[in-house]
């Protein structure tokens, strides 16, 4: 069974997240800000992170530059999702290491076949 790691400040959307990924056979471990989510990560592993941009604390580009300074973190794929979706803002999580960007709203399809793709 795959881990996908979730980190956003929303309740709802973690829930929401949780609950879709979870229904598809994926555990599902959440994260309320990147501090939270680099202490999951230092006790469990995981296959996937789906990474909010605009958090408290870490943001998810300050996330994106400690996944890529840690050999084996940033072998980890990681789906950006955010609401600040500008050509500057997606280039930068790209060249952080980021594999793909999702704009909120996203449809959980998209996203979903994304989380495949990169499991496969």
């Amino acid at each position: 069974m795959h881990t996908i790691f979730i980190a956003d400040d929303s309740e709802l959307f973690r829930l929401t997240m949780r609950m879709a990924f979870e229904g598809q056979g994926y555990q599902v471990v959440a994260a309320s800000d990147g501090r939270d989510l680099l202490r999951r990560l230092d006790a469990q592993e995981a296959d996937l992170i789906i990474l909010d941009l605009n958090m408290p604390g870490l943001s998810g580009f300050d996330v994106l530059e400690r996944l890529g300074s840690d050999p084996q973190l940033s072998q980890i794929p990681v789906l950006m999702s955010s609401g600040q979706a500008d050509k500057e803002t997606r280039a930068r999580c790209l060249a952080l290491g980021a594999r793909e960007f999702h704009p909120k709203p996203f449809s959980l399809r998209t996203l979903a076949s994304s989380v495949e793709h990169w499991l496969a």
